[in-house]
């Protein structure tokens, strides 16, 4: 699940409606039974007991919605698992932060339900002289995801107080299919760039994905809520101002200015709660200080990112988004107190990756493979191979279009069986022009 993002992962619905039933109708209950996956008795998923916290990356058309400043996520999660079996429980969560090394400032959790995710080893392969396992991942959210409609239909707004855009599937539930291998405490997975029949990655990472440690870190803290009022008191004058909705840890500038008398302090979020620093002014004869409107230069390796930044009070944190064209990234900024600004991470200033238009890949990402196999029968009557389905049609082309709405917008009645096709809305139609051609052009 290297940039875990990546990798094939329908939604919760895709995978109860759609992938996970099959004609016995099995939902993949932990015993084993799913249609999509077999399984070895032989395996013992005992083997990856533990605990892991896995690298840092950008969550692709993720950011912080309220600043638009890019966002990072890891997960972390616990296979656990008590006789032979190859079957596991699993509970995880991804942890949100502000900058590229998931050490700054944590901005929010979605959390996988321990009772309803599982980790399946579906079968044993020699890689580089070791073993290696095909894995499924089915990550389940516990229920209580706080969440809205986002600004498109495959994004959401995670959280009422702070809202993060992120990939619906984070939100809602998702499967994926990987490589892995562990050693000493080092979990390497598949290597995302060439794919198997059955959309398992056919090589090892040469990097390490995940660690293998003690414990778990402690869940995110609470953001606390913007319109708080919030009052101060200095040589016998009282001053109040309203609070902006700020993750946990991060201190925000309040000001104060009516009948003469201004004022200015520095409120800080501490896991939900507001608390004002000594040390305000409130008086006749403060003058507020303030970082002036400017333009924010970064580098990172060969590139030089720009974005801009307002009139701000000293003590305000504020997160930065690239402007320059043909790039990506963000850097925060602190203005300090005298009056200047100061970066608090190294900003993050990428190229983008180019589009995937290798038909095998794209079918990956875009969740073609959690359902359907390449060749063969099929997972099942109603999931049938692309091989089936160019065979359907040789014969007897689709009208225009009827196949990609098909994929787009689902059908309320199967083709092959009962069941739907979901829908696929993260699908474009750029996606649809290298995928249909590619399904439809399958050999007998």
């Amino acid at each position: 699940m290297r940039r875990f993002w990546g990798y094939a992962a329908a939604t919760l619905a895709a995978l109860v409606m759609g992938c996970g039933g099959g004609s016995d109708g099995n939902t993949g209950s932990g015993d084993g039974s799913n249609s999509t996956t077999p399984q070895s008795p032989e395996l013992d998923a005992r083997l990856y007991n533990g605990h892991y916290v896995s690298e840092c990356s950008a969550v692709p058309d993720g950011s912080n919605y309220e600043t638009g400043s890019p966002l990072y996520a890891k997960l972390v999660f616990t296979v656990a698992l008590q006789t032979e079996s190859s079957v596991a429980s699993l509970s995880g969560r991804f942890d949100f932060y502000d900058d590229n090394a998931c050490t700054g400032t944590a901005l929010g959790a979605v959390s996988y339900n321990v009772g309803s995710s599982h980790l399946y080893l579906v079968s044993e392969k020699s890689i580089a002289g070791g073993a290696a396992h095909k894995v499924i991942l089915e990550l389940m959210t516990s229920g209580n995801v706080s969440y809205s409609a986002g600004p498109t239909s495959d994004t959401v707004l995670l959280g009422s107080v702070l809202r993060l855009k992120i990939p619906r599937i984070l939100a809602t539930g998702f499967y994926t299919s990987d490589l892995w291998r562990l050693k000493d405490d080092n979990l390497y997975d598949g290597d995302e760039t060439a794919y198997d029949n059955e959309g398992f990655p056919v090589s090892l990472s040469s990097t390490v994905w995940a660690k293998r440690v003690p414990s778990l870190p402690s869940a995110p803290e609470e953001p606390c809520v913007g319109a708080t009022a919030l009052g101060w008191s200095s040589t016998s004058n009282f001053c109040h101002s309203s609070t902006v909705p700020t993750a946990s840890g991060r201190s925000i500038a309040l000001t104060y200015s009516f009948g003469g008398i201004s004022g200015a302090t520095t409120a800080i979020c501490q896991n939900g709660s507001w608390s004002v620093q000594a040390g305000g002014t409130c008086s006749t004869s403060y003058v507020p200080v303030t970082c002036p409107a400017q333009t924010i230069n970064w580098t990172s390796g060969a590139n030089t990112c720009s974005g801009s930044v307002s009139l701000t009070g000293a003590g305000n944190t504020v997160s930065v988004t690239n402007t320059t064209p043909g790039l990506q990234g963000g850097q925060i900024m602190n203005c300090q107190s005298n009056g200047t600004w100061a970066p608090i991470v190294a900003g993050i200033c990428n190229t983008p990756p180019p589009p995937i238009t290798d038909p095998m890949q794209l079918a990956q990402a875009k969740n073609c493979l959690a359902c359907h196999a390449v060749t063969g029968t099929g997972y099942s009557v109603g999931f049938p191979s692309f091989e089936r389905i160019a065979e359907r049609y040789r014969n007897s082309p689709p009208a225009p279009g009827v196949l990609e709405s098909r994929v787009k917008s689902g059908s309320n009645s199967g083709v092959y069986g009962s069941f739907p096709m979901p829908a696929n809305p993260q699908a474009s139609d750029s996606d649809l022009a290298i995928l249909i051609p590619w399904i439809l052009s399958q050999p007998q």
